[in-house]
């Protein structure tokens, strides 16, 4: 048993239960379109979504002058070198997928690369130092990436239900990493990370999250009560969406219990599988 949670340990590390979390969420947005996704497309979203979220951590790890006082970041620390390498490796696997994936999914990717580009950027020439929100920023990129498969291959934008749908993806995004912001607060802290916490306080991002949710609610309540006759699908979807709610506001409501051995991020990585339900 203590074997399979250091394993767990090293894939939520390695950000792999992220990815996973991705190509979860962007088959169920397919299924919701009525799109079939290549392998290609899948490929290459694992493969970006893998290389953004660890370039980050190795940037983050790289400011960090002392040993860092998470494990995330020590262990991007420790294996700087090696983690280089492997997002090497697997962005020329992401740029080979690219080959074969469908025109206009390029073209969608390409306008997403300038904008993930451009967020490195800034993060490069500021040192870190945003002046927005840099959980906002991630929050949107990933939303983004995980929508724009199944939108690329899309042909009728028309449907309401799927504009509510990004807007609901987006606020649990935003929710999930401003929690985990109040739950790391201590060791960004102690080793002088920027957050949304050290931003604004405490106090004013519980604020911000409760506002958050009060916002997914009434999507989720404005939504199936509109399309309750005529769209059985995006009803379906709506109870997907209210799990992934509910697992965020237990990582709010449980945190005394869930901040031993940061189970937190256990939780709050895992609503983002739980659209594997709706596969079936």
């Amino acid at each position: 048993m203590a074997k399979i949670g250091e394993l767990y340990r090293l894939v939520q590390v390695l950000s792999l239960d992220v990815v996973a979390g991705a190509l979860a969420s962007t088959l169920f947005i397919a299924q919701y379109l009525n799109v079939t996704l290549p392998l290609s497309v899948l490929i290459t979203l694992g493969a970006a979504v893998w290389v953004i979220y660890t370039t980050d951590h190795l940037l983050d790890a790289k400011s960090i002058q002392h040993k860092a006082h998470t494990l995330r970041h020590r262990f991007h620390q420790e294996h700087s070198k090696k983690l280089t390498w492997a997002v090497a490796v697997v962005g020329i696997i992401g740029a080979v997928g690219v080959y074969f994936l469908p025109v206009v999914t390029i073209q969608y990717g390409l306008t997403l690369t300038i904008v993930v580009g451009l967020y490195f950027l800034v993060l490069k020439l500021t040192g870190g130092n945003l002046l927005m929100f840099k959980e906002v920023s991630i929050a949107t990129i990933y939303t983004l990436g995980i929508f724009l498969g199944p939108f690329s291959l899309a042909h009728d934008f028309s449907d309401t239900g799927l504009w509510l749908l990004l807007t609901e993806y987006l606020l649990l995004a935003y929710i999930n990493l401003l929690e985990f912001s109040l739950y790391d607060a201590s060791s960004d802290a102690q080793d002088q990370q920027r957050s949304a916490v050290s931003a604004v306080g405490k106090s004013k991002i519980y604020w911000m999250i409760t506002l958050l949710f009060v916002l997914l609610f009434t999507c989720m309540s404005v939504g199936v009560f509109y399309w309750l006759s005529n769209a059985p699908l995006f009803v379906a979807s709506q109870w997907v969406i209210l799990l992934m709610t509910l697992g965020l506001l237990a990582v709010l409501i449980f945190r005394k219990q869930l901040e031993r051995r940061q189970y937190y991020r256990i939780l709050g990585d895992a609503v983002f599988l739980f659209p594997i339900i709706g596969l079936f």
